[in-house]
């Protein structure tokens, strides 16, 4: 048979069918999925979404979402407050400050967009743009190669992940080389220890070489992969090299 109505206290639409609810600006706000339950948004006035919940979220917790000027996302993590979506939604409709600035203090950002400090629970995400003066950056600005601070503009320069079940933060600063390509990554690890990733590409921009190091302690472990490509940048071999014991193929590729 056939269901030409169905009501959304339905059994069969909790079940089996997929739902979708949109505003007024045909905007995606509620979305059911079979077996996972509802999923809610809310946007601000510019269509970013900034808070979205799932079935697993407690009453009044969103995961929201804050951007920049540009629209590059800039933070993530737990806010606390208000239940209903609809409510919020209106809230949100409200707010005249609609990004994030870059400022010298605190995370680093002025925090004035929605939502406000008071409210957010814990940070998930801190991310860093065009330079590399942002707060606690132990790392410190470019050297030798790298591209210079002055030419970053537009990219990635550092981000801050917390480390599940903790209220810590690690730190990762991301270097480029002139054609805007990442030639060294510095990052904290969970063990208080350091990795630092640097690459290597030839004139057509292939990844060649990357060397991992990682250091807990005392302790390093390095890991020095090169890649081989065909003459359509197609790639053919994999080789791996572990703390200088000897240079193992872990893959090899061949097309007809």
């Amino acid at each position: 048979g056939s269901i030409s109505t169905f009501s959304e206290s339905d059994d069969v639409y909790k079940q089996f069918i997929y739902g979708y609810h949109y505003d007024g600006r045909k905007r995606l706000v509620e979305k059911k999925i079979p077996g996972k339950g509802q999923e809610s948004m809310v946007y601000n006035t510019l269509d970013q979404v900034i808070l979205t919940r799932d079935a697993n979220q407690g009453a009044g917790q969103w995961l929201f979402t804050k951007y920049d000027a540009f629209g590059r996302v800039v933070s993530s993590g737990i806010y606390s407050g208000e239940n209903d979506r609809a409510t919020l939604q209106g809230v949100v409709n409200a707010q005249t400050v609609l990004w994030e600035k870059r400022v010298a203090g605190g995370i680093g950002y002025d925090n004035l967009s929605f939502p406000e400090v008071s409210s957010i629970s814990s940070y998930h995400v801190i991310n860093y743009y065009d330079d590399y003066s942002f707060p606690e950056n132990t790392f410190g600005e470019p050297s030798g190669s790298q591209m210079k601070a002055d030419r970053v503009k537009s990219l990635l320069t550092g981000t801050k992940v917390t480390t599940l079940g903790t209220a810590n933060m690690l730190l990762s600063v991301h270097y480029y080389d002139d054609e805007g390509r990442v030639i060294q990554s510095k990052s904290e690890n969970h063990l208080g220890g350091k990795d630092i990733i640097d690459n290597t590409y030839n004139f057509a921009g292939e990844l060649t070489a990357s060397t991992r190091s990682h250091t807990t302690g005392s302790t390093t472990t390095e890991i020095a992969n090169r890649y081989f490509y065909d003459h359509m940048g197609r790639k053919i071999a994999t080789l791996e090299n572990i703390n200088n014991k000897g240079e193992v193929v872990l893959s090899q590729l061949d097309y007809t």
